[in-house]
């Protein structure tokens, strides 16, 4: 950084000085905000890193996670912009959820090869098992956050992991937790999770038909989904060209 001063009298010892130490702020200031760019950078390579590792576990969900992260931003941004989520008030959360939902099955990582990829239904003890994924995927995540001071995307992943399998009406797993007690982060990841995993060919099942996935998302919103989120991601379905207009 360089400071000009012209058509100014000749400085005296008191201006060389002030301005000196004007410049000084100015580089820590500087210093700052790089450092802090490159806290960021350390925390989305971390995302990254821990999405491909659950990626190279569960080989159908690479293009899954991609598109999640799609999906889950869009939805963010459409509840910000609508003000009917005040956690969505921020736009840093719009920003944030979409890296963060490639975390949302970190947990599968525990799971058994031979349960993770049975091409088939689960058995009672193999859905027990399976069904660990999102409270190991929580605690994971936020053991990491509590290293960093104040949110960040490991926090908010680890809500999306423990949260993701949770359903509006109290019915979902790991908790139980019903309404508003679910993170919005997790409520967005429910639907976009749901309306990717039906429409893709999974080893137990065969892929959807678009339209009867929009009608299981439609009859679950009240019971399964938060309905300001399945509302939120029809409209953006809708601005996508996959649905008509109401």
């Amino acid at each position: 950084s360089v400071v000009f001063v012209d058509g100014h009298a000749p400085l005296s010892d008191m201006d060389r000085r002030l301005v000196e130490l004007f410049c000084a702020k100015v580089a820590v200031g500087f210093d700052n905000v790089f450092l802090y760019d490159q806290l960021l950078n350390a925390q989305r390579a971390t995302v990254h890193a821990l999405g491909k590792l659950a990626e190279f576990k569960d080989e159908v969900t690479g293009q899954h996670v991609r598109r999640i992260e799609r999906w889950s931003s869009l939805i963010a941004a459409e509840l910000h912009a609508r003000g009917t989520c005040p956690e969505a008030a921020d736009a840093v959360f719009a920003e944030r959820i979409g890296l963060a939902s490639m975390l949302h099955d970190v947990g599968k990582v525990a799971v058994p090869d031979h349960i993770l990829r049975k091409p088939g239904r689960l058995d009672a003890e193999e859905m027990r098992t399976m069904r660990e994924h999102a409270a190991i995927g929580g605690r994971i995540l936020r053991e990491s956050a509590q290293m960093v001071a104040g949110q960040n995307y490991l926090t908010l992943g680890a809500q999306i992991a423990e949260g993701h399998h949770e359903k509006w009406d109290g019915t979902g797993y790991p908790h139980g937790l019903k309404g508003d007690a679910i993170p919005l982060a997790a409520t967005i990841l429910a639907v976009a999770d749901v309306y990717d995993a039906l429409l893709h060919r999974r080893p137990y099942k065969e892929a959807w038909d678009h339209a009867n996935v929009l009608a299981l998302i439609r009859k679950e919103s009240g019971t399964h989904f938060d309905p300001r989120v399945v509302d939120a991601f029809l409209a953006v379905l809708e601005r996508e060209g996959l649905v008509q207009p109401a």
